[in-house]
């Protein structure tokens, strides 16, 4: 052996046996490019399942004195660069409420790593967020205990899926978002080519896919103050979703509501004001 290249040797077996990083593992700090007046944006790597995964932190410019309690906000769509201007809104409005916001771009977004299963493995980016803000909390006047949960579209339906495998919240909210993925490919039939896309194996996995991602079938595992909101006038998830879980929750969580918006489109922007009011009331009686 060429003793010349035994450090080189070694680097690399040291390199293929290094173990990752735990969950939630804050790895980088960057300032975000940009963000509204009397916001602090920064934007975060944390470690999820090995992977590097991106996450926007915005909070207040001034502090308050006392710890500010946390939305996790996850986002709608599949793969993005960025959260959309639509999201960033929302966000402001809820960090102009005194809230700190948090929200997980998820694996293969916004420059992290790892590939999009749209509430499979992904899940685990939103499974990481109680660990990442423990080591977030104590330099930026967060409050890390049983943060609030906020999902648009595929958000709410990933929020779903995390209060069911016991993320710590201490109320959630939804807005547009699917509880049935059998009856939502009837009713958008254009969705069912997409779904190979997504997921290249789904005929051999439908029932699979499906049952993970349909509250409606699991809603006794719902147990966390729960806020549905849902426009009438929704063209992308039709409001009989939300109405279908609504009427499986009369034994589940302690409290629970929903709130259909007449007209209202898919992310409620047509009702914007009135829908951030609406979480930020919910969010305060928990």
């Amino acid at each position: 052996m060429n003793l010349a290249l035994l450090p080189f040797a070694l680097a690399l077996v040291v390199q293929a046996v290094e173990p990752a990083p735990p969950d939630g593992t804050l790895l980088e700090v960057q300032p975000c490019a940009s963000s509204p007046a009397g916001v602090t944006c920064e934007r975060l790597t944390y470690s999820s399942d090995g992977l590097r995964v991106v996450a926007l932190l915005e909070r207040p410019a001034k502090g308050c004195g006392t710890a500010r309690s946390v939305v996790i906000h996850v986002r709608g769509s599949y793969v993005v660069p960025e959260l959309s201007p639509e999201s960033r809104a929302l966000t402001a409005g809820f960090v102009r409420s005194g809230f700190a916001v948090l929200s997980p771009l998820l694996r293969g977004s916004g420059g992290s790593e790892g590939r999009d299963e749209m509430g499979g493995a992904d899940l685990a980016d939103v499974m990481a967020l109680p660990a990442l803000l423990r080591g977030l909390a104590a330099g930026r006047g967060l409050d890390p205990e049983r943060p609030f949960l906020y999902g648009e579209s595929r958000g709410g339906m990933m929020v779903f899926q995390a209060l069911r495998d016991g993320f710590p919240a201490r109320a959630a909210a939804t807005v547009g978002a699917f509880t049935d993925f059998d009856a939502l490919l009837e009713e958008t039939p254009w969705l069912v080519p997409v779904s190979h896309e997504i997921w290249p194996d789904f005929d051999a996995r439908r029932a699979e896919i499906g049952l993970r991602r349909s509250a409606r079938r699991w809603a006794d595992k719902l147990t966390t103050p729960l806020l549905l909101m849902h426009g009438s006038a929704d063209r992308s998830v039709p409001v009989s979703h939300a109405l279908a879980l609504a009427s499986r929750l009369a034994s589940g969580p302690p409290t629970w509501a929903l709130r259909i918006f007449p007209g209202g489109n898919h992310h409620l922007s047509t009702h914007a004001e009135e829908r951030d009011r609406t979480a930020v009331a919910f969010f305060a009686e928990h």
